[in-house]
């Protein structure tokens, strides 16, 4: 029996020890497992920055190895130069974004500008023709041997309908409208 209780002492002990084998294990897995979602959220904070990076930080490595021409630089001065030469290319390109936005827009006002032209032409042309087919049509009717009352009922039925009474109204140019997005932009509203 002696014999037993000691076996069931090492078992037990066996098992304490395994059991806070498991807690430390458990624990390490917990505190990997908040060390990679802080990395996880860290990296998907940063991600479109760190693409920006990793692109910069290549070109920079394709400049300095195009500058350099595999040379070996002893004293730096090489090295000096090319980080000279990449920074004035960097001053560069940040001011020539006022360039690019100078010559791209224009173009895209010009187009706004025509289509704006071209849509209050095209609903003109529209109303127009919608006039003319009205008239057409009472033509059409007159001719088809009517009484002449029918006649008279039919001419003061037209004059009545007819499209020439429909004031077309005045659309806004596009330059009053380009006016008014410029007013509302600055927000002068006035």
């Amino acid at each position: 029996m002696k014999q037993f209780r000691d076996e069931l002492r090492v078992k037990q002990k066996h098992l304490v020890s395994r059991v806070a084998g498991f807690e430390l294990v458990e624990e390490s897995l917990k505190t990997q497992a908040e060390i990679l979602r802080e990395v996880r959220d860290e990296a998907f904070w940063q991600f479109p920055f760190s693409l920006i990076w990793e692109r910069q930080r290549d070109a920079f490595e394709g400049f300095m190895a195009i500058c350099r021409g595999g040379q070996v630089d002893a004293d730096g001065s090489i090295t000096k130069a090319c980080v000279d030469g990449w920074q004035a290319q960097q001053d560069t390109e940040g001011q020539n974004w006022w360039q690019t936005l100078a010559v791209q827009v224009p173009p895209g006002v010009l187009l706004l500008f025509l289509l704006a032209t071209l849509g209050a032409l095209y609903r003109y042309s529209l109303r127009v023709a919608g006039f003319y087919h009205s008239r057409a049509d009472v033509l059409e009717l007159i001719q088809q041997g009517l009484s002449p009352e029918q006649q008279t009922a039919l001419t003061a039925l037209a004059t009545d309908l007819a499209a020439d009474k429909v004031v077309f109204g005045k659309d806004r140019t596009p330059l009053e409208q380009a006016v008014e997005a410029i007013k509302a932009v600055r927000g002068t509203g006035g």
